[in-house]
């Protein structure tokens, strides 16, 4: 209870972009670097759009840790900022969400180019960095909006995406993660 309400005050005390920049770490559980993330999230209004100041708050409540340049929420914060974020209304976790999909879809081309192009195991080194953020697109792909005006205009795109990550799945772990999250999305399907 009394790390629930030290996160819980010092989350109560940051500006709505700040509280946005929190929830939105939680969707890149292996982290994400500081100017990807302003990158990822800049496409909305200027509102929107979150500071170098904004994330330095987060440093200094100690809500996000900074590993030079790329910005990683502890555990038991991220469960946290996920449960605030939860919380929002369905059209902004939306956007958001189809974000972050467009982002990971991106990371993923990249993998399976050097897969097709160099490697497998440079394709593997490079998905080990983003494994957790590329399989946590599983946990929030049903809130992707699908339509004609939208980037992700057929679910045969999220499909391509699960088959591509599939090709990358391989310790016990990580297929058994992949598959409960599979299973949890076959009624969207």
């Amino acid at each position: 209870k009394s790390i629930y309400q030290s996160i819980n005050y010092s989350y109560t005390t940051l500006s709505s972009k700040e509280k946005l920049a929190f929830e939105l770490l939680n969707l890149f559980p292996d982290g994400i670097s500081i100017s990807d993330f302003k990158k990822c999230f800049a496409k909305g209004s200027s509102s929107n759009k979150i500071s170098d100041k904004d994330l330095r708050i987060l440093s200094d409540k100690s809500l996000i840790e900074d590993y030079n340049g790329v910005l990683q929420l502890q555990p038991i914060i991220r469960r946290f900022a996920e449960f605030q974020f939860a919380k929002r209304s369905k059209e902004a976790k939306r956007k958001y969400c189809l974000d972050a999909y467009l982002f990971n879809a991106y990371i993923l081309e990249i993998i399976d180019d050097i897969e097709k192009n160099k490697s497998i195991s440079e394709a593997l080194r490079i998905y080990n960095h983003f494994k957790n953020n590329l399989l946590k697109v599983l946990s929030y792909i049903q809130e992707i909006q699908i339509d004609e005006k939208s980037p992700v205009d057929d679910k045969k795109l999220i499909m391509n995406y699960i088959y591509v990550l599939d090709s990358f799945v391989l310790n016990t772990k990580q297929i058994q993660e992949f598959h409960v999250k599979l299973d949890k999305l076959s009624s969207y399907f």
